[in-house]
């Protein structure tokens, strides 16, 4: 646990990207995604899924935005959830989820999704560590199908840390555009920084896993915080798209079938 909460402080660097090395950076960045999403598309071979965690006003949704703007937006869709619908309720605990998983050749962005609950529960005391860890476990079990499906999945915690979450808070609020953005509930959150730390690093712990892991990204600049997000992506995408197609936990039992039939 101790290992994890040190990789927040080793993102709270306030590491920065200047305007000049953005716009050296970001038209090649850009390319290369849509030519990766394109290479994606065409062979229809997996979906890629970028899920976004992390602490509030780290920009998750700036960052998620950003890589629609990138990349063709005709074929990403993104989700945000809030609190489950009567015919939610009333479904397994993922079905909301599992409904707007991207086909393959596709795109999808979640912005906390089944991480989100987890979390605040725990954050709430509404669940102890054991049930934190079962839901942990019940995350891992998900993402591991749709992995043996085939699915790429990316995941991002947003970092920062006590004092740089209340700057930012504090110019998002003195901007007359933008203080709409900064509600009583992300003060309240910030108040309690210091039961998500624990929480979160518990539930990152057991949930980076080799198919699904999370990159720890130092939120404060905006230009590090997207260029970073935007080249592991790349990265990520091109090295997949490079390897052999892999067979979907479909086709393997499929190829199992026939060789046991025989």
């Amino acid at each position: 646990m101790k290992e994890m909460e040190s990789i927040f402080v080793a993102a709270e660097r306030g590491q920065v990207i200047g305007k000049a090395e953005r716009k050296e950076r970001e038209p090649e960045l850009r390319s290369g995604l849509l030519d990766a999403q394109s290479r994606l598309a065409e062979s229809g071979e997996f979906p890629l899924i970028i899920l976004f965690g992390g602490v509030d006003g780290a920009g998750k949704g700036e960052v998620a935005n950003r890589l629609t703007e990138w990349m063709d937006p005709r074929s990403i869709v993104m989700h945000a959830y809030g609190e489950p619908t009567a015919e939610e309720r009333a479904r397994p605990e993922y079905w909301r989820f599992w409904r707007d998983l991207p086909p393959r050749g596709s795109t999808g962005i979640f912005l906390s999704a089944w991480y989100h609950k987890p979390l605040l529960d725990r954050v709430y005391e509404e669940s102890d560590d054991a049930q934190l860890d079962d839901s942990a476990e019940r995350v891992c079990s998900f993402e591991s199908a749709l992995a043996a499906d085939g699915a790429l999945i990316l995941k991002f915690w947003m970092h920062l840390g006590k004092d740089a979450q209340e700057e930012r808070f504090r110019a998002l609020e003195s901007d007359p555009l933008q203080s709409w953005r900064v509600t009583p509930v992300d003060w309240k959150h910030w108040r309690m920084y210091d039961r998500f730390v624990p929480a979160a690093a518990r539930l990152i712990e057991r949930t980076s896993t080799d198919t699904a892991p999370w990159t720890i990204i130092d939120g404060k600049d905006a230009n590090y915080r997207e260029l970073t997000v935007g080249e592991h992506t790349l990265n990520a995408l091109t090295g997949r798209l490079s390897s052999p197609p892999r067979p979907s936990a479909g086709q393997r039992a499929m190829q199992s079938g026939s060789e046991d039939g025989q």
